[in-house]
């Protein structure tokens, strides 16, 4: 799995082994998405979690997933834009869960990225018009110390 479930009853892995073991030495099954249940012996403990009051199977997703702005956001595919401030747009959904896992992306947002040197900065919106504007007041506060010196180093020259 990518993420643990966050709708998960045992969210501290202790708690969910111990669990599990029980459960598995009493004959418990999983259920998944199918509505189909499987011996709990058969699974491994990295692919189940504790929902609802049954183990359930978790459907395996190989999303791109980054945190955004505090906020798991799933990135698909590249969007073709020729952007004065040269940031990359992505499609982008919110990650959202139900008891098995991830639900399908919907893909209606737009993330914006940008690589300076070592560190890559990522905003997202509805369009790629707020992607980028939140990008660009991202990088204007991260970076304001040096653009402050570069006017003022503009301004000095001016007035010579």
């Amino acid at each position: 799995m990518n993420n643990r479930n966050p709708l998960a009853e045992y969210q501290k892995s202790k708690e969910k082994r111990h669990a599990f073991a029980v459960d598995q030495k009493s004959g418990c099954v999983a259920y998944k998405s199918n509505g189909t249940a499987v011996p709990l012996q058969d699974l491994s403990i990295d692919n189940v979690e504790f929902i609802g009051g049954r183990w359930r199977v978790q459907d395996m997703v190989t999303y791109n997933i980054r945190r955004i702005s505090d906020r798991d956001i799933i990135i698909g595919e590249q969007i073709p834009c020729s952007d004065l401030m040269c940031f990359d747009y992505y499609r982008a959904s919110r990650l959202v869960y139900n008891c098995y896992g991830p639900l399908t992306p919907k893909f209606d947002l737009v993330a914006a990225c940008f690589v300076a040197g070592d560190k890559t900065y990522w905003a997202y919106g509805t369009s790629t018009t707020t992607a980028g504007a939140t990008l660009a007041m991202r990088m204007c506060e991260e970076y304001k110390y040096l653009l402050r010196t570069f006017a003022q180093r503009r301004t000095k020259k001016k007035s010579r």
